[in-house]
């Protein structure tokens, strides 16, 4: 059979160690996983799926060895028999979807993973303390071992995040182990659910264990170690991806492999995409390595970590640097995973200097494909995809209201005046008309109050533009940031400020003072928390321009949830229908799906209509087209085309999840009330989704040129 590709050469910046204590960690992992039950024949109990040679070929010992040098005899011991649980849960799970057992024995797992401050499983109980059953299979009894001897060397803090990511995990392979085929995840997606609940993201925390000292909550908590764990994710997972495609695809069935993942969605052949995916996994390897010499520091600066915390950072990033470079050398070295291909080893790299951003040319338009998209217009650089939805839309019998209410309010606040707007670009955009389409059942009264916050934040969005963006002023932005809080006090009798410095803060400040006396108070907190986060975002857009770089699509997708202002339209349908949501019912994975793709596809939908305006005119880095291009190295017109198969990937999950309501109301034993409430919030979503695509239709706003001094 012919190779399917010849696997490039892997960007190591890192030179791979092997630790001492190699051979003993060899020796006692088969001891060990032979004790569990996992290898067949006379080497193992009945029910293990491994033989003993191919078990010594695959070389668990090897891994740990690799990825964790400076680790002593016991700890290596270990966490090669973490390892070798992981690759076997793995494969325990595929053989229960091939034998048609279900993966019943997913529970059976996560009750192991015992309660943090206690023994986790030594004393016979479970996660929710209930007495745990004798374990059923290897993967039970290796976790059964491995838990409580984890959890007796190590602190708590660090058990508590092990055993959310253990959990993650499972759940995880389960899920993925359990499909038979199914559909090729969109690139976007495979990189969330990984970094969320990854094999590698997992992984960190071993490389925790074995470093002296903890981290500190406050850097682990920051958006800037939560991309240097990205990074190291990704280009994790990328390198196995190269290595692991044909047994993936070829011999296990699995979809979600990144080389797949490019070959369908960027339409190239296997070598192609395999170069493509190995372009990928240096980029994110060089940001690793950028992020380690000057975020760490950064740290320092930030939060005034003492030495000994400053210590245990440079050791953890080392540690993960450790990791990468060995878990590369082990995959050139283990039969786990058959050979696609070689090529001689890779000449010494040299130094990398941080990339300056170029803005793609918009007359690039490699690999067209998107033979259903409307034809190209001449104020979008690509053809703009039709963003088919299957609700219609209506629109408010009030909408001439909401525009001469809306017009007067802005003007009265001094919004109609340049640099921010005229009377001629406010017309163009017709925001009020926005209100209209996603609010076509409110009051006269509801939908101009509605339509002066939705003119209110577009006029936040605006201003940031002009006041800070274009000029980047960081401290005149966080200054800002810091003072919209107090703007909105959640007192309702409180008189608003006799000044205000700027006509935004005047009109966020009288408009809150006309409209939030008449909203409950949990509105009022949570309506004024949606607006700080929505104006706070708009500063990690701005660092992201005075930096000169676009965020990857992943964290850019996360981003634009605060950014978009999908939490804000929820808080302004009308009655608010979340507000008579039990909570158990609000934080379901239908309903959490439901509010995820509701916003994903409103940031994605104005991504790519604003895609022109935003780098041509503004200046921004932070449009997901331009993330998407940067990532996967291609045209505006590809970025595009991936970008609307997010979009109709969201809309698909959210009939998913709407479909599993039945499901949830019976779980949790739903009454009448609360069923109704439930269908009044997914109705209220689907229309507003209906009328904001429709608004994006007949808006202005993203078509209209600048005007000439």
């Amino acid at each position: 059979m012919a190779q399917p590709y010849v696997v490039p050469d892997l960007y190591r910046p890192y030179p791979a160690r092997l630790n001492v204590n190699v051979q003993a960690a060899r020796t006692r992992a088969k001891e060990w996983a032979k004790g569990a039950g996992m290898l067949v024949g006379d080497g193992g109990r009945a029910g293990g799926r491994w033989s003993e040679s191919g078990f010594d070929a695959m070389d668990t010992g090897l891994l740990g060895a690799y990825a964790h040098p400076d680790a002593s005899a016991a700890e290596l011991e270990l966490l090669t028999q973490w390892y070798t649980w992981l690759f076997f849960v793995t494969d325990h799970f595929r053989g229960e979807r091939r034998s048609g057992a279900g993966g019943e024995g997913r529970d059976r797992l996560l009750d192991l993973i015992g309660p943090v401050g206690g023994a986790g499983g030594a004393d016979g109980t479970g996660a929710d303390g209930r007495h745990a059953a004798s374990p059923r299979s290897a993967a039970e009894t290796g976790l059964a071992d491995l838990w409580p001897r984890t959890a007796a060397i190590a602190p708590e803090s660090w058990t508590e995040g092990f055993a959310a990511a253990t959990r993650a995990l499972i759940r995880s392979i389960a899920e993925r182990e359990g499909r038979s085929g199914g559909d090729i995840p969109h690139p976007l997606k495979l990189f969330a659910d990984r970094r969320n609940s990854g094999a590698a993201a997992w992984a960190t925390h071993l490389v925790g264990l074995v470093s002296p000292g903890a981290l500190p909550d406050r850097v682990l908590r920051t958006r800037r170690f939560a991309s240097l764990r990205a990074c190291f994710a990704d280009a994790a997972h990328l390198a196995n991806d190269l290595y692991s495609y044909r047994k993936e695809t070829e011999e296990e069935g699995r979809p979600d492999n990144a080389v797949l993942s490019v070959e369908r969605y960027l339409h190239r052949s296997p070598q192609e995409a395999a170069e493509l995916v190995n372009r990928v996994r240096t980029a994110r390897m060089r940001r690793f390595e950028e992020m380690s010499a000057t975020e760490a520091p950064a740290w320092v600066a930030d939060h005034g970590l003492t030495p000994g915390e400053c210590a245990a950072i440079a050791v953890t990033v080392k540690g993960l640097q450790d990791w990468h470079a060995g878990a590369v050398e082990w995959h050139e070295r283990t039969a786990r995973y058959r050979p696609t291909g070689t090529r001689e080893p890779a000449a010494v790299h040299p130094p990398y200097s941080p990339p300056r951003l170029v803005i793609p040319s918009i007359t690039s338009h490699p690999r067209p494909h998107s033979p259903t998209f409307v034809p190209p217009s001449l104020d979008h650089p690509f053809r703009l995809p039709p963003f088919e939805q299957p609700w219609p839309h209506r629109i408010n019998p009030h909408v001439e209201a909401a525009r001469r209410e809306a017009r007067t309010w802005a003007r009265e606040s001094g919004l109609l005046a340049p640099p921010l707007w005229t009377d001629a670009t406010f017309t163009a955009d017709d925001r009020p008309l926005f209100t209209a389409l996603t609010r076509p059942d409110a009051s006269a009264e509801e939908v101009c109050r509605a339509a002066k916050w939705d003119v209110c934040l577009m006029a936040i969005d605006d201003h940031f533009v002009t006041a800070y963006k274009t000029e980047r002023d960081v401290p005149g932005a966080r200054a800002f940031v810091e003072r919209v809080p107090d703007l909105m006090p959640i007192a309702p009798s409180s008189p608003p400020p006799r000044s205000s410095p700027s006509p935004i803060e005047h009109a966020i400040t009288s408009l809150w003072h006309e409209t939030s006396a008449d909203m409950p108070e949990a509105l009022r907190h949570r309506f004024r928390s949606a607006v700080a986060d929505f104006v706070g975002a708009n500063l990690w857009e701005l660092d992201n321009i005075v930096r000169g770089r676009p965020p990857d699509p992943v964290e850019h997708l996360e981003m634009r949830r605060a950014t978009s202002g999908a939490d804000l339209s929820i808080a302004l349908m009308p009655g608010t229908p979340e507000l008579d949501l039990p909570t158990a019912v609000l934080r379901s994975a239908p309903l959490r799906t439901m509010r995820e793709a509701f916003a994903d596809t409103a940031g994605i939908r104005n991504d790519i209509h604003s895609y022109r305006m935003e780098t041509e005119k503004e200046g921004e880095v932070s449009n997901g087209v331009l993330a998407i291009e940067r990532f996967l190295e291609c045209g505006p017109q590809e970025a595009v085309d991936v970008a609307y198969a997010a979009f109709t990937a969201g809309i698909a999950s959210f009939q998913e999840a709407e479909a599993a309501l039945p499901r949830l109301f019976g779980r949790l034993a739903a009454d009448a009330p609360t069923r109704e409430a439930v269908h009044r919030y997914v109705e209220a979503l689907k229309t507003w989704m209906a009328g904001a695509n429709e608004w994006y239709r007949r808006t202005g706003r993203y078509t209209r040129r600048p005007t000439p001094p």
